[in-house]
């Protein structure tokens, strides 16, 4: 079972295994993914999470970075183009810029986490069809 994780997600992991449950733990840049088989009596639970909190930290430390850089860019080219009063100037460009920058890393984030989202899904159903076909061919026994 724990063969199957390493082999979709390509990383080698770490494994856990205490009173009848495993856990196995791959973690790459950007966060870790989780599997926990536990055995209770007659029933196994097979759990698929997949953490990415280091994305998303720099998701949002790339987007505040975007959102400083751009109201200074975007001040400097209003107070020289079109004259404007510089507190005026800076509350446009911080407004244009910010917004722009948070719409871009909402972007960005919904198009990562909907695959990793896939991925997390895509192991689940690949456990949960290995648990059922060792459980059909007689390789697992109820305790």
């Amino acid at each position: 079972m724990i063969d199957l994780p390493r082999h979709d997600v390509g990383i080698q992991g770490q494994i856990h295994d205490a009173l009848g449950t495993v856990e196995w733990i791959g973690r790459d840049a950007f966060g870790a993914t989780y599997v926990i088989v536990m055995r209770r009596g007659r029933h196994t639970t097979i759990g698929v999470f997949s953490g990415r909190a280091d994305a998303a930290l720099v998701t949002g430390v790339l987007g505040a970075t975007g959102a400083l850089f751009g109201s200074v860019g975007l001040g400097i080219a209003l107070v020289a183009t079109s004259g404007l009063v510089a507190p005026l100037a800076a509350v446009a460009a911080t407004v244009g810029a910010t917004g722009s920058s948070w719409l871009s890393m909402r972007l960005t984030w919904r198009r990562f986490a909907r695959r990793y989202a896939e991925r997390t899904l895509a192991l689940s159903t690949t456990l949960i069809a290995a648990a059922r076909r060792a459980v059909e061919e007689g390789r697992v026994t109820g305790m």
